[in-house]
């Protein structure tokens, strides 16, 4: 089977899309020796079988990748992007005599046929505050994309019931494959973690954690707010760690949450290398996960598989992930947040343990080989049909 793959989304720092593609690209040879693989990044076309590293950059030249983001913040310059990329698209795609087209990031770049695509959510429609006009401007293909392709995947049954919804699409397009936590995301050693948690100034078991892209849909307002709920001498020692990148809005700038929080124990770790994460989330007496949207929720997963409490939205999409897994608060509520917190934080050790416990079993259930499997099989079935 000859595949074709826009892996574009890897050429960045993974995040949630990016961990997902990469995850599945890295497994698919595993099941077909004489896969043969064509890669659209970028720009570019590339041949071969290519390893993506777990923190981007694998394929592509890091200095194009940076010129190319920071041109986006020209007027008009996604436009002028969106179409140079069509265009070297199209140009590459009459070269190649392809059995499949997988789009794993929503909009495809330009038209091949047959075509499978991943819509992980639509967060854009149902909260299009959430998302730089660019970005809407990017998603208003996705309606084509969707009536054109063979078969749609998507990440939840949550997902899959906006889909129809809003799109009528027939439910029989549509295939639903979670995403997982990779098997570095496991129990960890205190001993062993003690030095990287130093690098970030924290203590085991003495701080509370949430990883996610600084952004509106994240929702982490509430749990500041929530934080700052928490008497003084609790922030004193547990202080609230947020991890991840920078995204867009007022959400994105760390003096916009020390407002939320004044005097707040409050650390900003921006990216974490996915090295560092496995300890991270392990060390952590609570994770917690306010988002307000989410087509399934990576983060809660990987923190139940380092045997870590987690507190989750309640939305119905992370309930249907994390299941009895984690606790739950309304996602505006920081009063039921800050309850939540101090509700993990009192806990007995012997409760504690059987918290972290049903969160190991729940993030059983989900596995990334399984899903590269299933993709697998799909991309197999749209090819021969």
């Amino acid at each position: 089977m000859h595949l074709v793959i826009d892996s574009s989304v890897l050429i960045t720092p993974h995040t949630g899309i990016g961990i997902y593609t990469r995850e599945i690209l890295n497994r698919l040879t595993t099941f077909e020796a004489k896969l043969e693989i064509s890669h659209f990044i970028g720009t570019n076309w590339q041949q071969g079988d290519v390893h993506f590293a777990h923190d981007g950059g694998g394929g592509s030249n890091s200095l194009k990748s940076t010129l190319k983001e920071k041109a986006k913040t020209i007027p008009g310059a996604r436009n002028l992007w969106n179409a140079f990329k069509k265009n070297r698209f199209e140009a590459g795609a009459k070269n190649i005599k392809a059995d499949v087209f997988w789009e794993p990031c929503f909009v495809p770049p330009g038209q091949m046929d047959p075509m499978i695509i991943t819509v992980h959510d639509l967060s854009h429609i149902r909260y299009p505050e959430f998302h730089p006009k660019s970005r809407l401007k990017w998603m208003d293909g996705l309606p084509n994309a969707i009536e054109r392709a063979q078969k749609i995947l998507t990440v939840s049954e949550f997902s899959k019931r906006e889909i129809i919804d809003i799109f009528g699409t027939p439910p029989t397009k549509i295939e639903v494959t979670y995403c997982g936590a990779g098997k570095q995301f496991q129990l960890q050693i205190q001993e062993e973690n003690t030095n990287l948690l130093h690098k970030y100034g924290l203590k085991y078991k003495s701080y509370f954690l949430s990883v996610c892209t600084l952004e509106p849909r994240k929702n982490l307002e509430t749990l500041l707010r929530a934080y700052n709920r928490l008497p003084k001498n609790v922030q004193a020692h547990m202080p609230l760690v947020l991890a991840g990148g920078s995204g867009w809005g007022k959400e994105s700038q760390n003096d916009f949450y020390e407002k939320l929080c004044p005097g707040g124990n409050l650390i900003f770790t921006g990216y974490v290398p996915s090295s560092d994460l496995p300890a991270l989330y392990a060390g952590a007496k609570v994770f917690a996960y306010p988002a307000l949207y989410e087509g399934f929720g990576i983060p809660p997963i990987e923190a139940m598989a380092c045997g870590t409490p987690v507190i989750a939205s309640e939305i119905d999409v992370l309930q249907e992930v994390c299941e009895e897994g984690a606790l739950y608060a309304p996602p505006l509520d920081d009063k039921i947040w800050a309850e939540r917190l101090i509700e993990v934080l009192d806990l007995l050790e012997e409760d504690y343990q059987m918290r972290c416990n049903a969160g190991l079993v729940r993030s059983a259930f989900f596995s990334w080989d399984q899903t590269a499997r299933q993709t697998y099989d799909i991309l197999r079935e749209v090819a021969h049909s």
